[in-house]
């Protein structure tokens, strides 16, 4: 049971009410919520609430016209998208979510922190604000979690843009070598402890240096270890999730076949950024159009925004 909150829209379940209070306050024994936000300066929008069977799910909806969902990776959240939903919410009604244990939603602890699951918060979400035509970003974990909500109901995609993510079993050497390395109990431990995707692997995914200010919003969402779980966890997946990333690999080609797509490419990646990948995502979708970034890494969105935020304008603008 989920309904927006109070200040994402009416409910559209109010006959439920009182049983759905009830339901929250149970669950909000075991949610801890993030109270961090980032300067107004540098995230000037207004936070939405999505409340999903007693925790908060934090989302930005700015701007008008044609849906765009905007999927982030693992350790990051919505602000990833700061300057292109500036550039873009003249065009676009731009809707980015926090998954659950990430940015500024609630950290609950009856919950898994798989992509699965954070794809169906997605899918609520999607369903709750009733976005049609949609066109549905993501890069890095958003890659997948955005396949996944596009087979949940193709009839509400009008396009695919991919930057720097998969949609495929962990079948490479690196990928299986992290997979197993991310499902160890002391790998995770180290996640928490040390924060290395925000202070190690955002300094070497990005060609544009990033500034401390920005640096420091990313590592204020994730303050303590406990805060890091999530983080932790989805990046175990790798390698727990396979049988999803098969289902995911086996139905998109048949049942997304017809929804353009776009890949957006950073190939400075020392991950992704290499044509192998390339030619994967084109053989799942052979009519797919490849947009190359020469200067951007990993985190497309802040090496350079202003080449993704065209891509979009120009495929899917009115």
């Amino acid at each position: 049971m989920a309904r927006l909150g109070a200040h994402g829209g009416q409910s559209r379940d109010n006959s439920r009410q009182s049983a759905h209070t009830a339901l929250s306050d149970q669950v909000r024994r075991s949610v801890t919520q993030a109270n961090y936000r980032p300067p107004v300066d540098l995230f000037p929008f207004e936070s939405k609430w999505y409340d999903l069977n007693g925790y908060r799910i934090h989302y930005v909806h700015e701007g008008r016209g044609r849906p765009l969902l905007l999927l982030h990776g693992n350790a990051t959240f919505s602000f990833v998208y700061r300057e292109m939903i500036s550039q873009l919410r003249d065009n676009f009604r731009c809707v980015a979510p926090d998954y659950p244990g990430f940015g500024l939603s609630d950290h609950p602890q009856n919950y898994g922190y798989t992509p699965a699951e954070h794809a169906e918060c997605v899918i609520e979400l999607v369903r709750a604000l009733d976005l049609r035509d949609m066109v549905v970003m993501g890069q890095d974990w958003g890659g997948p979690i955005g396949v996944a909500v596009a087979l949940s109901d193709p009839d509400r995609i009008g396009g695919l843009v991919l930057a720097n993510t998969w949609c495929w079993p962990s079948d490479s050497l690196p990928m299986r070598l992290f997979g197993l390395a991310m499902s160890t109990r002391a790998v995770r431990w180290l996640v928490m402890q040390r924060n290395p995707f925000v202070e190690d692997t955002m300094r070497m995914g990005a060609v544009r240096p990033m500034p401390e200010r920005i640096r420091d919003v990313y590592r204020q969402v994730l303050p303590t270890p406990a805060s890091r779980r999530a983080v932790a966890m989805l990046a175990s997946q790798v390698r727990g999730a396979e049988d999803w990333f098969r289902m995911l690999e086996r139905e998109s080609p048949v049942r997304l076949r017809d929804i353009p797509v776009r890949l957006v490419w950073g190939m400075r990646d020392p991950a992704f950024g290499h044509e192998t990948i390339l030619s994967r995502w084109h053989a799942m979708f052979p009519r797919s159009e490849v947009v190359r970034l020469t200067d951007a890494s990993h985190y497309v969105q802040e090496d350079n925004p202003g080449a993704a935020a065209e891509v979009i304008r120009r495929s899917f603008a009115g």
